[in-house]
């Protein structure tokens, strides 16, 4: 008979990296140096997370002499369905009535939790049970075990590979607005909401879309055969790796259980931003004057000649002007050189109507003119756009428009215009457009 050996893993830990994505996912390396017996025996590793993958892991001994035969992941924390299925049938001590006497009883019934005594049943609490028998096969703790075969009594080094859930980071940004410049800050947030925690750690944030199937609940048995720093100070600098961003910390980190951690990523100043109010258009049924709700919108260049240039992971922006808190946008990822556009909220001073003035249908044409008139009653001066969707149908589309001057007409696509007004403090300005639609 082949004798097994059960070795509960205590050794010294060599080094430990995890990589953390901002899906709720991270990738975890740990070198071990373990401690065999010649023949098949069970290791059994005891510091491991109760959410990671079971089917993900990968255990590799530097020794080809050792086998891996088995895997088992074990996470059964004691619940009181539990224990209370452990003791059906079993004799209970249980408190009964206002007075609160003890009784012998046997316990028949889980839910309802129903106690016989002296040929009577009573509903009980299961607060009010002291239960003799315990549950089996109870790991209140997540742990692995391998079952493997050496061919003799040696000491191995071994690495262990899993993803986990509960471990992952999100970017948050602020933006503030300084006279004609933005200074922008990230902070890297990272939240382990695990049972375990990370010691001296090794980590690397990633940045990036990373594609993840839907998958079921994981089996819990499986058998197989810090102070931060500013990027100015080169801390935290992104690099680029497999169509993704790492971000690698510069000294090894503690991450705690159930713990969050700041740390920061980008800290850039002088940014030339663009202030601008915008709108859109893409309604031409109604006669009536209608409103033109206008948003306030910031947005600058991600370029190097613009202090900035770096690639920026997705999160949520806070804008803060000189003394007050503006407003919030979510953005994805962006990439050096796009455009970053922040739209943080409605404007109170900017007004806009607008009015259906011509509208002339026929077979195969239709002639729309459309009147905008632009109240800023502000007491500083605001660029406004409106951007004019026409109906997308047709062979042939043509535009006109009295915008000129401090008005400026662009070609978007061949059925967008938008219209940029350089509007004065107190000052109201109207044009009008009109498009042309023949279709067959």
């Amino acid at each position: 008979m082949k004798r097994l050996f059960l070795l509960l893993y205590t050794s010294v830990l060599y080094s430990n990296t995890v990589t953390i994505y901002n899906n709720n996912l991270a990738y975890v390396k740990e070198n071990r140096e373990f401690s065999l017996k010649k023949g098949e025996q069970v290791i059994e590793y005891n510091s491991t997370a109760k959410s990671l993958y079971p089917d993900s892991t990968v255990l590799s001994f530097d020794k080809k002499s050792i086998k891996l035969l088995s895997q088992n992941f074990r996470y059964s924390p004691i619940t009181l369905n539990k224990l209370l299925d452990a003791n059906i049938g079993s004799s209970v001590e249980f408190f009964k009535g206002k007075d609160r006497n003890s009784s012998q009883g046997i316990l028949v019934s889980a839910n309802p939790t129903i106690v016989e005594s002296d040929k009577h049943y009573f509903i009980v609490e299961p607060k009010d049970i002291i239960f003799t028998k315990f549950p089996e096969n109870i790991d209140s703790k997540a742990k692995l075990l391998w079952r493997v075969a050496s061919d003799k009594e040696q000491k191995s080094s071994a690495e262990i590979k899993y993803l986990m859930e509960s471990l992952s980071w999100q970017t948050n940004y602020t933006a503030t607005l300084e006279g004609s410049k933005l200074h922008l800050m990230a902070w890297a947030k990272i939240t382990n909401k695990s049972s375990k925690s990370f010691k001296d750690t090794d980590v690397t944030l990633i940045a990036g879309e990373l594609n993840r199937e839907s998958r079921a609940v994981p089996s819990r048995m499986l058998k197989m055969a810090a102070t931060p720093k500013a990027l100015s100070d080169n801390s935290i600098e992104p690099k680029p790796s497999g169509g993704y961003y790492l971000y690698k910390l510069p000294n090894t980190t503690t991450l705690l259980a159930n713990e969050t951690k700041q740390l920061s990523l980008i800290d850039a100043k002088s940014i030339n931003y663009r202030r601008y109010a915008q709108a859109l258009n893409r309604s031409f049924y109604n006669y009536r004057e209608s409103i033109i709700d206008f948003q306030q919108v910031i947005e600058f260049k991600n370029s190097k000649e613009n202090n900035l240039g770096l690639p920026l992971p997705a999160g949520l922006v806070r804008v803060y002007g000189k003394e007050q808190y503006l407003g919030e946008k979510r953005i994805g990822n962006i990439a050096k050189n796009e455009k970053v556009k922040l739209v943080i909220g409605k404007l109170f001073d900017l007004k806009g109507t607008k009015k259906i003035t011509k509208y002339v249908s026929r077979k195969n044409y239709r002639d729309i003119e459309t009147q905008y008139s632009i109240d800023n009653s502000g007491k500083e001066a605001i660029e406004a756009v409106i951007e004019e969707r026409a109906e997308r149908f047709g062979n042939r589309v043509t535009f006109k428009t009295s915008c000129s001057g401090r008005c400026r007409v662009v070609k978007k696509d061949a059925f967008n215009r938008v219209y940029t007004i350089e509007l004065k403090a107190d000052e109201r300005f109207e044009f009008t457009t009109e498009y042309e639609n023949f279709y067959q």
